[in-house]
């Protein structure tokens, strides 16, 4: 019955036998009667290139039924060439997947791996190019045609979601994001504008097609309600992520890309099923509380931990805690910035029984994941915390949950650092590393955090020669998609510089560290803490490099910065100060040397340093004492207390303490 209905026995032939017109570049799904989306429209624009590139169609077959069989088989035809590049024909390949949810998650995901992966090749570029200036038109002749009017109640839903993301709404976010006027923001609004109405566009139309089938086939809604309600809580969340990215301002707009990759993707609800609760006040429930959730989870990813407390925080006490489980997640995501552990850890797991309990298992599994992080890393349980992960990783199995997937595999990999089980933790990092490309793309800033978390595992190893480029080519992402100017970029750059100082590259590191301070000062005020760290870091390259005189004038200009931006008693100065103590004496200024390293001594037993950083300011004081003569008995008091903070360290400090107790005996 279904092949006759949807005619995928008819031959379609010409005269010579060839297969006619676009059914040849339609989805297997398409011609099996699915719905037109945006991954059949790979399918399409796929077939099209991979045409353009080897001469010929991919797929063989006289009628719809043959040809379908053989996409569903994966049949391609075996005509690779060396003129295009295996990176360019896996992304194809990819896009001609007879699996729909095994295609790219969007066209610009598609597009981004395309360009990435072609630019060796003119050919290849000009195929792409070639096949992009028709893609629109046959994309649009694939699909079926739109009904020119919705119906009176559909009509209702579509004008509420066109609301959601009207013009006005987007222009008062770009007013909030690119208000400051800095050059990188706009790049930051470009990214948020393209993920909204990349978002909107696929839903608005799901929705619609939806609704009308409801409306139209009403012994057979079941599957079309579900869909329709899993839209309807997209939907609810892309217009409270727009309500907060309005509120954004100048506290934290570069954290605004991150708001549109939480937000599901396009496709999210292509397959959902199931049937919702028509009562209608558990229905309004349920889109406050998402509202309510998705607020507090877009404040999250703004920084704006406090505020995403406080929109989720329980009822007064005596007052029934009725919060729905979303809620409850978002309140002990923001908890756990705040240090409030405990609470944190409660609220996870009523989330997750909450979830278990509505059989919600994708938030269920979200909740099990964060509480693994909690107690398998911050907590420092990770025995407890595996198993909160195997919970949430079984959980992504059963559901298929990509981007539950991707959390787990990131959450397992900082708890195997907890235990020290590095080349363990790597391969997890390398597992979100590929499933962030996949499911976000190439060149986007989700995929350049992942490939730093990479390259930072790597370098606890001590594999610093095969970190280095993984770090300059996360630092280059984020220049190209997030703008020269981002703070992000001068974050991924400053890690970038820290590798190459531990790589023994102290000039290189000190040019990137002297990039990272430009860059602040462009865009920071002179007092921002930022910009001592970054000047310190100049500071420590260049004392590496043996550049005394420039280390200590830098060193100066840090511990000048911060004790404005931070008090003259902040901790940070205790190292400026050691830093600047060490080049005057290597430069002679033992007078100058000896005030430096007094207070940097005084700060550290205000503030309990860590007991390697105070042993080796001591010692760098003993000298200084010892220069001055009738300071020498003070010298060796100084030289002993380093040698006793060394001690407890055991062999990690076995060396300096070495040296220190080579200096005692040189200087009775």
């Amino acid at each position: 019955e279904k092949a006759q209905a949807t005619g995928v026995d008819d031959p379609l032939l010409s005269a010579t036998g060839a297969l006619l017109g676009t059914p040849a570049y339609m989805a297997p799904d398409q011609l099996e009667g699915q719905p037109s989306t945006a991954a059949s429209d790979q399918f399409s624009f796929c077939t099209a290139l991979y045409e353009a590139l080897y001469g010929q169609r991919p797929f063989t077959g006289d009628t719809v039924a043959t040809l379908v069989a053989t996409a569903r088989a994966g049949s391609v035809k075996d005509v690779a060439t060396a003129e295009v590049p295996a990176a360019v024909r896996r992304v194809v390949l990819r896009g001609l997947r007879a699996n729909p949810a095994d295609r790219f998650p969007s066209m610009n995901a598609l597009i981004d791996a395309l360009e990435s992966s072609a630019t060796r090749s003119r050919r290849v570029a000009v195929g792409i190019a070639a096949v992009a200036l028709v893609g629109l038109t046959l994309i649009a002749v694939l699909r079926p045609a739109a009904a020119s009017k919705l119906s009176a109640a559909c009509q209702l839903g579509h004008d509420r979601h066109q609301a959601m993301l009207s013009p006005a709404r987007l222009q008062q976010v770009h007013a909030s994001l690119t208000g400051a006027g800095a050059s990188w923001q706009e790049s930051t609004w470009a990214i948020v504008s393209r993920g909204l109405n990349e978002r909107a566009a696929a839903w608005a139309a799901q929705s619609d097609e939806s609704c009308e089938a409801i409306l139209s086939r009403a012994a057979m809604a079941g599957p079309w309600v579900g869909r329709l309600a899993c839209l309807e809580d997209r939907w609810t969340e892309l217009g409270a992520a727009v309500d907060v990215l309005i509120t954004a301002g100048p506290r934290s707009p570069e954290r605004a890309p991150r708001v549109i990759e939480r937000l599901a993707g396009p496709e999210a609800c292509l397959h959902a099923t199931g049937q919702t609760n028509g009562d209608s006040a558990a229905v309004e429930a349920r889109r406050a509380a998402t509202e309510r959730s998705a607020q507090a989870l877009a404040l999250f990813d703004l920084g704006r931990y406090q505020e995403g407390e406080a929109l989720t925080a329980p009822p007064d006490a005596g007052i029934e805690d009725s919060r729905a489980p979303s809620v409850r997640f978002a309140h002990a995501r923001n908890l756990e910035e705040l240090g409030r552990h405990d609470e944190s850890q409660r609220e996870f797991f009523e989330a997750g029984l909450g979830a278990s309990r509505e059989g919600d298992l994708k938030l269920q599994g979200a909740a099990w994941a964060e509480q693994a992080q909690l107690v398998g890393y911050v907590r420092a349980l990770p025995d407890e915390g595996e198993r909160w992960a195997q919970q949430a990783e079984a959980i992504a199995v059963s559901t298929g949950d990509r981007a539950l997937e991707e959390r787990v595999a990131s959450v397992r990999g900082l708890i195997n650092m907890r235990r020290g089980h590095l080349p363990e933790a790597q391969k997890y990092f390398a597992t979100v590393e590929r499933l962030v490309r996949e499911r976000a793309g190439e060149n986007t800033p989700a995929h350049a955090r992942a490939i730093s978390n990479l390259a930072g595992s790597m370098l606890r190893q001590g594999h610093t020669a095969e970190a280095l480029p993984l770090l300059e080519q996360s630092a280059q992402l984020l220049v190209d998609t997030l703008g020269p100017e981002n703070p992000d970029v001068f974050v991924a750059l400053n890690s970038w510089g820290a590798a190459l100082g531990e790589s023994g590259k102290m000039e290189e590191a000190a040019g990137v560290f002297q990039r990272v301070l430009e860059g602040y000062r462009r865009t920071l005020a002179p007092t921002n803490p930022r910009i001592g760290t970054a000047t310190f870091n100049v500071a420590e390259a260049q004392a590496r490099s043996g550049h005394p005189d420039k280390a200590a004038a830098m060193y100066q200009q840090a511990v000048d910065v911060w004790s404005l931006s931070l008090g003259p008693e902040a901790p940070q100065l205790a190292a400026a100060l050691a830093g600047l103590g060490q080049a005057q004496l290597d430069l002679n200024q033992n007078t100058e040397a000896k005030a430096s390293l007094t207070r940097a001594t005084d700060l550290c037993e205000k503030h309990a340093c860590e007991p390697e950083d105070e042993a080796s300011v001591r010692f760098c004081l003993a000298k200084a004492l010892w220069a001055s003569k009738p300071s020498q008995a003070a010298a060796r008091t100084q030289a002993l207390k380093s040698v006793a903070l060394y001690k407890p360290l055991g062999a990690a400090a076995e060396t300096q303490r070495q040296a220190v107790e080579t200096w005692l005996a040189a200087h009775p």
